[in-house]
């Protein structure tokens, strides 16, 4: 993040907190989305590319393909309680509109974002240009570590001829899911 001098020079403390929290955002991002759909080359491999998760194809999405998700999870011994549903925001739009059964005013994904009993959640982490992901599972099986301290590093030079500052925040992480098969993946939600 690049900040101007000015700012620096002129504000309050508080600056401070909101340039740190910031940059602590943009990296929790980051994990997160890691977690997700890390690609596992010079980064964590994320639940939709771990080898052994379900995969199962949700192309105009029933409710009976929505319980196949959870019995194919259930099937891993996974503790069914902590799972959860993941989509794009866009699947939670599809989800949320998509009748249980035609004719009846009923949703798939109903009014407090539940879908066959397990909460679900819109992430923008998932969002990929050409697939459209749905994710269920125990969140529990996904790990985050952390070692290390988080450091962030003021370079008052590469930007000096611009009057700006350039903060980087430094830290280590990995993610990694302990039990593939407690998640059932779709790439193709319609």
């Amino acid at each position: 993040m690049d900040v101007s001098n000015k700012l620096i020079v002129q504000s309050q403390p508080s600056v401070d907190a909101i340039i740190s929290n910031d940059l602590l955002r943009a990296a929790a991002i980051g994990i997160d989305a890691a977690g997700f759909t890390g690609a596992g080359t010079n980064a964590p491999t994320g639940i939709v590319n771990t080898t052994g998760v379900n995969s199962i194809a949700a192309a105009a999405v029933t409710y009976q393909k929505l319980r196949e998700f959870v019995r194919k999870v259930m099937e891993a011994n996974a503790q069914v309680p902590t799972c959860k549903w993941f989509m794009t925001p866009n699947g939670w739009e599809i989800l949320g509109s998509r009748e249980k059964i035609s004719g009846y005013p009923q949703f798939l994904l109903g009014e407090d974002d539940k879908m066959v009993g397990y909460q679900g959640i819109a992430t923008n982490q998932l969002t990929h240009a050409t697939k459209e992901y749905l994710i269920f599972g125990d969140v529990s099986q996904l790990f985050v570590g952390y070692w290390g301290v988080v450091d962030l590093l003021v370079d008052p030079y590469k930007n000096k001829e611009t009057g700006l500052t350039r903060l980087w925040l430094e830290m280590f992480a990995d993610a990694a899911v302990r039990i593939p098969a407690a998640f059932s993946v779709a790439n193709d939600l319609s």
